[in-house]
């Protein structure tokens, strides 16, 4: 059984007049254990045109849910102009160009993150002259029956990659993920990425803390630093108490105004996929 409610599943139901027109339009799914987004968005724009989030009854702590949940919709009637689809996963890592060997990318990664990788990816980051190697969920994978098109990116390296576009120089600045217990950071100071990484969190706490302790670290004045908030859903909470610590803390996106409203994994997409 679904572990998504029929009410859901009528809800992720796609709009036909859009489907009529998806030959110029950019699908975009995230995929996070036990949550799931997708939107459409013009291929030649940034404007949204429908999005929706789900989470499903039961969390089974893998992609299991999304990828089944994901057969059953009509978004594959059609295919898109584009199709780009993020996952969260922990197991990632940066290599520089120069000690790059793309028949050593588990090795590599093995190294990096401590943990056995089964399955290994890697995507060019031509930014910082560096590769990101990442494991690909093989649930993730399946997903390219349905969406022969589909172009696939780790989380990470989409919020790398816009934390690098927005960088300016003289400038120090923290960028902060967090969909559930999940949280990346990227510190950013005078143009160049000085750390990326993946963390568990329980509490809003947790965020300051890991925040705090790598701008401690890395010798960045955390009370001026530009703060870049990335949440799934968007909370009060988390930006009340980061206020206290940084006097520039400000949502990455904001959709005040507009006729559709996606979060952040999809404005990746639009912008750095």
């Amino acid at each position: 059984m679904t572990p998504f409610s029929p009410e859901t599943a009528a809800r992720a139901m796609m709009p036909k007049d859009l489907l009529g027109e998806a030959s110029s339009l950019h699908l975009c799914l995230h995929l996070s254990a036990g949550y799931m987004q997708v939107a459409l968005a013009e291929a030649a724009g940034s404007d949204f045109q429908w999005a929706e989030d789900f989470a499903p009854e039961q969390i089974k702590h893998t992609y299991a849910d999304a990828v089944d949940f994901t057969a059953g919709r009509n978004w594959q009637e059609k295919v898109f102009r584009k199709c780009t689809l993020t996952f969260d996963t922990a197991a990632f890592a940066l290599v520089p160009n120069a000690f790059f060997d793309a028949t050593k990318e588990r090795e590599l990664l093995e190294f990096q993150t401590g943990k056995k990788a089964l399955s290994t990816a890697h995507l060019p980051l031509p930014e910082m002259d560096a590769v990101m190697i990442f494991e690909q969920d093989p649930l993730v994978r399946e997903l390219i029956k349905q969406f022969p098109n589909v172009r696939i990116f780790p989380t990470a390296y989409l919020f790398v990659k816009h934390a690098l576009l927005r960088a300016e120089r003289e400038e120090s600045a923290l960028h902060i993920s967090r969909i559930g217990h999940q949280m990346l950071l990227c510190v950013v100071k005078n143009k160049k990425l000085l750390l990326l990484n993946h963390f568990e969190v329980q509490s809003d706490e947790d965020v300051l803390y890991h925040a705090s302790n790598a701008a401690m670290r890395l010798g960045i004045d955390f009370e001026n630093a530009q703060l870049s908030l990335y949440e799934v859903p968007q909370a009060e909470g988390l930006t009340t108490l980061l206020k206290g610590y940084n006097k520039h803390v400000k949502p990455a996106f904001t959709d005040e105004g507009k006729k559709v409203r996606a979060s952040f994994p999809a404005h990746l997409h639009i912008l750095c996929a």
